[in-house]
């Protein structure tokens, strides 16, 4: 995950303790959407959801915060979500879109008061996914509203959109690298094949 430097030991700190103090710094020291942080007004519609969650996944993993709307002039208004969904619902919906290799985790943030008055009262969720090397590129599984089946999809600044060929170079040089990791020497021929067969069997 690449984090911004401003924001990079806050969202660490979140990560690794996501609790309500750690989400509303969270909050507070925001500057706008990044290639790996995503806000939501409210929970997406399943096929959209899952083509977010796909282009997080293949470009190095990250989170969608719900409940928070960035304004046009890249101000935030704390909302909050009017309810938190199920998250078997979620997880049923999404796995008729993405393979079960794809990981993630969904936290709340319940303020019933808080010394950020702007939370108080106020329910978030975010939805971290993470970072599985070993396992991209994933590809859609079929298609539905905003999303289309065997597409392979990454985040270009901070939007999700089907990859072009230098991105799938990318995504696919990435999970090379995480399974043969470069040691000064040049891969064998055998190597080589083995190599390919592992990304035939991904796409």
């Amino acid at each position: 995950m690449n984090f911004p430097k401003q924001l990079k030991d806050i969202v660490y700190r979140l990560l690794q303790e996501p609790t309500l103090d750690n989400f509303r710094e969270f909050i507070r020291g925001q500057t706008g959407e990044h290639n790996s942080i995503d806000f939501k007004e409210e929970w997406l519609e399943k096929s959209k959801l899952a083509k977010e969650i796909l282009a997080i996944a293949n470009s190095g993993g990250g989170f969608i915060v719900f409940g928070i709307r960035e304004e046009e002039d890249h101000s935030f208004s704390c909302k909050g979500l009017a309810e938190i969904p199920d998250k078997a619902d979620i997880a049923n919906g999404l796995k008729n879109y993405a393979s079960s290799d794809l990981k993630y985790e969904i936290h709340d943030f319940v303020y019933s008061s808080s010394e950020y008055k702007e939370l108080e009262g106020k329910t978030f969720q975010m939805l971290i996914v993470e970072d599985t090397p070993e396992f991209i590129p994933f590809v859609s599984i079929k298609d539905g509203d905003g999303i289309k089946a065997n597409t392979i999809y990454t985040r270009r600044g901070t939007a999700s959109v089907p990859a072009n060929g230098t991105e799938i170079q990318q995504i696919v040089l990435r999970r090379v690298n995480y399974e043969y990791p470069h040691n000064g020497q040049p891969l064998d021929l055998g190597e080589h094949i083995e190599q390919l067969e592992e990304l035939y069997r991904a796409c």
